[in-house]
């Protein structure tokens, strides 16, 4: 329920009642604590105060918590909310404004099901925002603002329907954030769209230029202030309306209230960089969307009805047909392979790691004195606990090998320096026993938990031949005439497998 107001002086909020403050009271003393400490009777809570044109509420016994009056209980609409996809979060630097916490908190107060980012070149917050999203029971749907050199420069918005789309999706982060391309080649789009769903961006891709393989165009609500710069938008947006092109409610949302603009413009002026400025990209409800909608269409004409329940269906279309969620249970550490030499003499990779344990002390001119023996055996057991002597074994292969093309490598950092098995294989330069460095700063049995081997799924492939992968394994299949990526306890009868 909202507040509702209880007299002159109070409000009754979820069945609580708060003692409203005068605008001229002191609310927080030198000591940086809340100034008031009387509450009107023992029956009220706390109390509620503006403070810079904004509403806060303070329980009583409690340290000053700067707790915002906003998104409790659950907000009363006349259209259903169940779904937004518009999300630019602060994962898109010196543009979106506010953490996915706030965006969940106005979700969940208008009554959300799911929720889709769609940052803009920017993959970092994917992790963050579905752990956030299936905590608080809200679908987490995942997505990407990327542009595409077509026959004008595209914006799209790409939303994963499966694990392939997600590949697909990782694939264009590397061109942007890895190789350090401005955007995507059309031609290597068109290679890697599957799995994907793909919605053009009207605000900024001509109608001429649309290319025909979109799923759908944004029905934008925007309003820019540049009213030129708005009227040819509308003008292209008509001819998306016009057109046989489906449309889809999103729109984009980069601060939660239409009175937070200003915090992105200010963003701007740090940053240096300026986008076109607007005073109505917030996070909105379907009730104003349907606001804004008819706003845009002629007095006493309908024709917004029948759009923005089209609309509002392909959303669902979407929302529906995006199922990926990222595996965060299975382990992906790699697997050492040994070079011919250590084939020939080591039968397994420990045996093979404590080789060059011994032999780090031999190059590092230690002998083996108890306090280093018994460090090493605290700190071994560990590491095959984790099952992560492979990954130790790798680390100096890359070390090696940078050493011995002349790269430089560090002398040591951080908590890595504490571990002896990283000293005795040349990983850091630093004796954590003279230095009296802990290894439990590095990794201890607590935070690396207990390594459960995962059940091996046999698989016939030609001539009889038996391969033996790991669950949570993935394999590249030949499914019909279509190629795809899939996890092994997905294969089904038929499939051929072309990489494991």
């Amino acid at each position: 329920m909202l507040p509702i107001k209880f007299g002159n002086s109070a409000i009754l909020l979820e069945g609580k009642k708060y003692a409203i403050l005068d605008q001229d009271v002191l609310i927080v003393n030198q000591e940086g604590e809340f100034a008031q400490k009387r509450l009107p009777h023992s029956s009220y809570t706390g109390w509620v105060y503006e403070f810079g044109g904004r509403w806060y509420l303070q329980n009583k016994d409690e340290e000053l918590s700067l707790s915002e009056l906003k998104y409790l209980g659950k907000a009363v609409q006349d259209i259903e909310t169940k779904a937004f996809l518009g999300i630019h979060s602060t994962h898109e630097l010196m543009n979106g404004v506010s953490q996915y916490s706030d965006w969940l908190k106005k979700g969940l107060f208008i009554g959300v099901e799911a929720l889709g980012i769609c940052e803009k070149h920017s993959l970092s917050g994917v992790l963050d925002f579905q752990k956030q999203c299936l905590k608080n029971g809200v679908k987490p749907i995942t997505g990407l603002t990327l542009k595409v050199k077509g026959k004008q420069l595209y914006t799209f918005k790409l939303y994963v329907k499966d694990f392939e789309g997600w590949q697909n999706l990782l694939k264009f982060n590397k061109k942007i954030n890895v190789q350090g391309q401005s955007n995507v080649e059309e031609k290597y789009f068109l290679e890697n769209k599957d799995g994907l769903f793909i919605i053009v961006d009207t605000k900024e891709v001509d109608y001429k230029y649309c290319p025909k393989y979109i799923d759908y165009y944004q029905l934008e609500t925007v309003r820019f202030s540049n009213n030129d710069l708005d009227k040819d938008f509308l003008k292209n947006l008509a001819k998306y309306i016009r057109s046989s092109y489906s449309p889809i409610s999103i729109t984009d949302a980069y601060y939660l209230e239409p009175e937070d603009f200003m915090a992105r413009e200010t963003l701007w002026s740090i940053s240096k960089v300026f986008d076109v400025k607007s005073e109505n990209q917030h996070f909105k409800t379907k009730q104003e969307y349907a606001t804004e909608l008819i706003d845009m269409f002629a007095e006493g004409c309908d024709g917004w009805k029948a759009l923005f329940k089209k609309a509002v269906l392909n959303e669902n279309v979407v929302v529906e047909g995006c199922n990926f969620i990222y595996d965060t249970d299975t382990r992906h550490l790699p697997r050492y392979k040994m070079n011919d030499w250590e084939k020939a003499n080591f039968k397994t990779s420990e045996a093979l790691f404590m080789h060059y344990i011994d032999e780090g002390f031999r190059d590092r001119g230690l002998e083996k004195k108890s306090e280093y023996l018994e460090r090493l055996n605290t700190e071994i057991e560990v590491l095959k606990t984790g099952d992560v002597l492979d990954y130790f074994l790798s680390w100096r292969d890359i070390i090696k090998k940078a050493k011995e093309d002349g790269v430089l490598v560090g002398f040591g950092r951080g908590s890595a320096a504490g571990a002896l098995v990283a000293y005795l294989l040349g990983l850091v330069e630093a004796d954590p026993i003279e230095f009296d460095l802990m290894f439990e700063r590095f990794l201890n049995s607590g935070r690396m938990g207990v390594w459960e081997d995962r059940p091996l799924f046999e698989i016939e492939v030609d001539n009889d031949n038996i391969i033996k992968l790991p669950e949570g394994a993935m394999v590249r299949i030949k499914r019909g005439a279509k190629e795809m990526p899939v996890f092994v306890h997905d294969l089904v009868e038929g499939d051929e497998i072309l990489r494991y």
